[in-house]
């Protein structure tokens, strides 16, 4: 009997814990994993039952210091189990139904696993002596095994995989069903599909309909976000949803399982200012094969404000044309990464063509023609173009947070030569969600780096207003379309695209 007790208490405490641990820690991304993670708890229980009957059946032995021993830790693990059990269905409860976040759901049933795993195997090492003294070092072997396994798994995952950085490859064989060009079209598709979940995921749309009681950070994760919400920027670590939730960089194969659910690609044919030197095909149509990520170089910073800086990027490959004319294009994002203190590092930026050089200047020749016109000497105030003269480069607007950035400083600590290559992807998303038939009352509010996405629209809006002024035609946009906006800095010497704001006001 107490052979059997010690057979059935070194698989409970001694296997299935460490199976419970890895079946979360590395395959929490696969669906069925909560239901494994549940099944194997269950069969600690079992396991656990039948044995403490064997041992209570077995004749009364000598109790012995390690008898004693044995005993205690084994109450201590008993106590421990059931902490888990009880704390394992809260947080079950979290992940799978709960429509908010229940704080400390899933750190209560994470942390004490370290010490159950710790104490059970303290209990059966216990256990060996009082019984099994002489094949103690058969357990000892299982434990360096362990060990092994353990930091394998944790150096693929932690360390060897980070340094490939972020993962932006279609499944192979993976075919797009379908093709959105805009986000009317979209949003239409999927509200008359109101058992399914839609995501965006760079230019592509995923079903998470099946997924969202499985993922580990909780069900009540996606209840806060929206049709056109691109969810990249949580993927890689840049962001939380709320405050309530923790920034977390997503593994290498979360992130793959993420691509086996995709099922469509957004063609966003508007984007004419980013294309291939080789044909005319923008470089985010959705097809089998990678996205558009090309290698650039670092060739211009410019000081936009006391801690805002433009970056410029030229391709070999990709051209750029910084005075695009539509509204599609805007406030849409790209993807940069960079291997910083050996792992690979992804941040998403907004581009704002409005601030290119280019774009600048011929801003300032607009309105400094238009304050004759309007007899408006605000108008004459030249925006700061810098000294910066090269063309067919992609600028991209970056706030130095400090320290806790990682890509950002990297970037900015950078001088004229010695610059790394960075890997940019783009542009993704739907961005402001316009198109010239928009129409209607819109309200915007924003403070700082959010005002960024906005500065094109602005732009656009101000040369639809000298045009007005110079050939008095209102244009169909500028009829249908009403916009207030409430924008909030620290400070004017932190303030970017102010001016513009400020001339477009006055026209």
């Amino acid at each position: 009997a107490r052979d059997k007790h010690g057979i059935y208490m070194t698989i409970s405490w001694g296997l299935i814990p460490v199976l419970l641990r890895w079946s979360f820690v590395y395959c929490a991304f696969v669906k069925p994993w909560v239901w494994v993670h549940l099944l194997l708890a269950i069969l600690v229980g079992v396991l656990h039952y039948i044995g403490v009957q064997e041992v209570h059946s077995a004749p009364e032995g000598e109790e012995t210091s390690d008898v004693k021993l044995h005993k205690t830790l084994a109450s201590l693990v008993f106590f421990l189990a059931i902490w888990q059990f009880a704390t394992g269905f809260l947080a079950m409860y979290a992940m799978k139904w709960s429509k908010i976040r229940i704080p400390y759901a899933f750190s209560s049933h994470g942390i004490p696993v370290y010490a159950l795993i710790i104490v059970g195997f303290a209990t059966i090492i216990a256990g060996f002596k009082v019984e099994w003294e002489d094949y103690i070092y058969i357990f000892i072997l299982w434990l360096v095994f362990v060990v092994i396994v353990e930091a394998v798994l944790y150096s693929y995952t932690k360390v060897l995989q980070p340094k490939k950085g972020y993962v932006s490859i279609i499944p192979k064989g993976k075919v797009l069903s379908q093709v959105y060009s805009t986000f009317a079209e979209y949003k239409t598709e999927v509200a008359n599909l109101t058992k399914k979940r839609y995501i965006l995921m760079d230019n592509f749309v995923l079903d998470i309909t099946d997924y969202v009681t499985s993922h580990p950070g909780g069900a009540f994760i996606f209840q806060d976000l929206a049709l056109h919400d691109d969810i990249s920027r949580f993927i890689v670590g840049n962001y939380a949803l709320n405050q309530k939730v923790s920034v977390h960089v997503h593994s290498i194969a979360s992130q793959k399982y993420i691509y086996s659910n995709l099922i469509c690609g957004l063609l966003t044919v508007a984007n004419k200012n980013v294309k291939s030197k080789s044909s005319d095909i923008e470089i985010e149509t959705p097809s089998t094969e990678k996205p558009g990520k090309e290698t650039w170089e670092l060739t211009e910073k410019q000081n936009l404000s006391s801690d805002t800086l433009q970056c410029y990027f030229k391709s070999n490959t990709i051209d750029i044309d910084p005075t695009p004319n539509n509204l599609e294009s805007m406030g849409r994002h790209f993807k940069v990464t960079a291997t910083v203190n050996g792992k690979r590092v992804t941040r998403l930026y907004t581009t704002v063509f409005s601030l290119h050089h280019t774009r600048t200047r011929q801003r300032n020749e607009l309105t400094a023609k238009a304050s004759i016109q309007l007899d408006e000497e605000f108008l004459k105030k030249e925006e700061n173009v810098g000294p910066h003269e090269g063309a067919n480069e992609l600028n991209l607007v970056l706030k130095v947070y400090g320290k806790t950035a990682k890509l950002t400083p990297f970037i900015s600590q950078y001088g004229p030569s010695g610059r790394p290559n960075f890997d940019i992807e783009g542009p993704c998303g739907f961005g402001l969600c316009l198109d010239s038939g928009t129409s209607g009352d819109h309200v915007i509010f924003g403070a700082g780096t959010g005002m960024f996405p906005f500065l094109d629209l602005f732009d656009y809006i101000l040369r639809d207003l000298v045009e007005w002024n110079e050939t008095g035609e209102k244009s169909a946009f500028l009829t249908n379309f009403k916009l207030s906006v409430y924008a909030s800095y620290a400070s004017r010497s932190h303030c970017v695209g102010l001016t513009l704001m400020e001339k477009c006001q006055k026209v």
